[in-house]
């Protein structure tokens, strides 16, 4: 025995004379009567839906849907193929920037290392002329005036030296700055 407030009474009332106890239906008694409304429902879903699939809106809706997706149908063809020799145009446009941004490639990699070389000369030239003019000052000391002027000289062309290889230097390691500028 066991108290179920929360379901409805159930008596008999076979006879009077004695106390009857509530039942509740057991759960084959439940499911019984479930299946028993099972077909009404069905029944009712299917008038339900048969009533919405012949409404004037609901062809009018299939019709729209029809229309709608042979016109989406004519247009992703052209659509797709566009979208192809966009994305090929642009794989082979950044493959060719790649390798042009690297100096590997193209005029760009030529004047890099034209320019690369031509400041290597240069520094090499620059230091010949440094010898050179070391030999001078020896015979400028000998010369106030002179020996003052080709020291100024001499300390120019150092410094002139100096950026050159600098340059030089770094155009070795960044050749693009010649395209881009230094960052």
């Amino acid at each position: 025995m066991d108290f179920h407030p929360d379901h409805p009474t159930r008596l008999l009332g076979l006879d009077t004379r004695y106390p009857e106890i509530p039942t509740i239906p057991s759960l084959q008694d439940q499911i019984v009567q479930t299946l028993q409304k099972l077909p009404e429902k069905v029944m009712a879903v299917i008038d339900g839906i048969e009533r919405l699939v012949d409404s004037p809106a609901a062809q009018e809706s299939l019709r729209d849907l029809d229309g709608l997706l042979r016109g989406v149908a004519t247009e992703i063809s052209p659509l797709i193929a566009s979208l192809n020799a966009t994305s090929d145009a642009a794989r082979r446009t950044f493959a060719q920037a790649e390798k042009t941004l690297a100096l590997k490639e193209g005029p760009s990699a030529e004047m890099a290392a034209s320019f690369t070389e031509a400041m290597r000369k240069t520094g090499a030239s620059l230091d010949q002329m440094r010898s050179t003019l070391g030999a001078y000052q020896k015979v400028a000391v000998q010369n106030a005036n002179v020996g003052y002027d080709l020291t100024r000289t001499l300390g120019d062309l150092d410094a002139a030296a100096r950026s050159v290889r600098s340059l030089a230097g770094y155009l070795e390691l960044h050749p693009e700055a010649v395209l881009k500028g230094k960052r």
